[in-house]
């Protein structure tokens, strides 16, 4: 699987974007467990993914709910026994001084940022 993102909200920790082998559109949250920071991904139909771009509350609602893990039926990949915690917004940000195994910090950890860049880097997974 490779993950595209294109739309990042930085305020709100998460992203949308495609993954291109299959077509379909997702959306993205950051979690961390006790060995890294990854991205749990969400699949999202067309008309949802179109909604979520136009309406930040909307998108907002959606993935406050994927925290919640109240849409784990959607996950591109399930997770395993270590299952990673949603990592939330805050008041400032930069309080989050957790870094990742490549050197991102806070927000950028979880959701492909290039460092000193605002570029959204794809993702890719390999499937089990």
């Amino acid at each position: 699987m490779k993950f595209e993102s294109t739309y990042l909200s930085t305020e709100h920790r998460y992203s949308l974007g495609i993954e291109t082998e299959s077509g379909t559109h997702f959306a993205s949250i950051p979690v961390s467990n006790q060995m890294v920071d990854y991205v749990e991904a969400y699949k999202l139909t067309d008309n949802e993914y179109n909604s979520f771009r136009d309406d930040v509350s909307a998108a907002v609602t959606f993935v406050e709910s994927c925290r919640r893990h109240e849409q784990d039926d959607r996950l591109f990949l399930q997770p395993g026994t270590d299952r990673g915690v949603p990592t939330y917004p805050s008041a400032n940000n930069s309080s989050n001084t957790r870094r990742n195994s490549r050197g991102l910090t806070g927000v950028n950890a979880g959701l492909g940022l290039v460092p000193g860049t605002s570029r959204v880097t794809s993702v890719d997974l390999i499937g089990r």
